[in-house]
Order: C-alpha cells, then structure tokens, then sequence
C-alpha cells in the first residue's frame, strides 16, 4: 500500500507541475511580444507529454486495481485449496464434498468446512457413542478432556432420534494464504487422534471410580 501511494504521489506531482508549466507557456503567448511560434511549439510538446503522463497513470491504476481484486479473490479460496494439497501430500486422500472436504487420517474419516472465508473447522465425527442414560457420565468426561486439550475440543451431542449420545471432535483454526503454518495442521490431527483414545481412558476411569465408590459403600454398611 505504501508503494501504491508514492507511485501516484509522485505522478500527480509530476503531472500538476507539468500542467502548471503549460498553462504558464500559455500566458505567455499572450504577454511576451514574438514568442509566439516557439511558445505553440513547446505547449504542444508539453501538452503531448501531459497526455503520456495521464495515459501511465490511468494504466497504472488499472493494473493495480486488477491485482488487487486478484489479491482478494485468492485470499478467499486459498484456505480449502491450500488444505486439500497439504491433506493430499500427507496422503489423506481428500475429496470435495460439495463445500467441504472429506479425508481420513490414522483410520479414521474427517471432515472440513469452512465457517467463513478466513476459519477452518475440522471434524471427526462419532469418536464415542453411548445410551441416553449415560449422558452424566459423558458429559463429566467431555469437561476433563476439554481441559486437558487446547486446540481440540469434544462436543456431546444427542442423535436426531435421541437412540444414542454421541460425542465429536472438532478444531477450529485461522487458516488463510497469510497462515501457512502447515505444524498446526500436523498437530490437530495428532491430537484428534489422541483425544478419541484419551475420552475412551476417561470414560473406564469413571466407570472405575463409581465401582469403587460403590464396592466401598457396600463394605461399610453393617447390620446390626
């Protein structure tokens, strides 16, 4: 932008004092006795190089709008494209699904969309799936999960026909043509793959504790 700007600083000033020049070469033709052939010659090559000079700068702008508009145009379709080919180099074999993506990873099927133009969310969907009656139990274990992770979260959600409780993982992530950070990309989906083996060791460690808590309670009660 800094560049922009001086580009046409510098040509409206070169411009504004060749124009002042010519208006200037003007008067004179009227003011100084027998400067006349001399004064129309020199205003039209002054006038001939006004017209160069608005010509370039007319051009100019218009090749810098059109890159910039090319510039914003990329920016919004960059993110999908770039992650389609980083999923395609990690061997994830992606495929476009409509407006989104789907890939697998460590055998397991993700998904990717777009919440806007700039934020990518990933998901690997049904990592866990339980009875309504265990809703407790999975929701105490999706807190601690939820802690433990920072860039992927766990979300319980009922399915449509309220048969099974079943929990997702998602990440969402800034991810345009000015966030190349391909580790990111490496990390959520280390971690997606940790996070389903970390909510399952969650779950049997409740299911441990009320056991326990139950085994203990039996022992102390003594009749009398």
């Amino acid at each position: 932008m800094k560049t922009h700007s001086t580009f046409f600083l510098l040509r409206n000033i070169r411009l504004i004092a060749t124009l002042a020049i010519t208006t200037a070469v003007f008067v004179a033709i009227f003011i100084i006795p027998d400067s006349k052939p001399y004064s129309i010659l020199l205003t039209s090559l002054l006038t001939t190089f006004c017209i160069i000079i608005f010509t370039k700068i007319k051009i100019a702008d218009i090749l810098l709008s059109s890159r910039h508009n090319n510039s914003k145009n990329a920016k919004s379709d960059t993110a999908d494209k770039f992650l389609f080919e980083q999923l395609y180099i990690r061997e994830c074999n992606p495929k476009q699904d409509n407006d989104a993506i789907i890939f697998h990873y460590h055998n397991g099927n993700f998904k990717a969309e777009w919440l806007d133009h700039k934020v990518i969310r990933i998901i690997f969907p049904q990592i866990f799936a339980a009875p309504p009656s265990h809703l407790n139990k999975l929701i105490k274990a999706a807190n601690q999960i939820n802690i433990d992770y920072v860039l992927v979260k766990v979300v319980v959600v009922p399915r449509s026909d309220n048969s099974e409780i079943l929990i997702h993982a998602i990440a969402d992530f800034y991810y345009t043509s000015q966030n190349k950070d391909t580790s990111l990309l490496d990390e959520i989906l280390t971690q997606f793959i940790e996070i389903q083996t970390d909510f399952i060791k969650e779950i049997k460690s409740i299911d441990e504790e009320q056991y326990n808590t139950s085994s203990t309670l039996l022992t102390d009660f003594i009749l009398n």
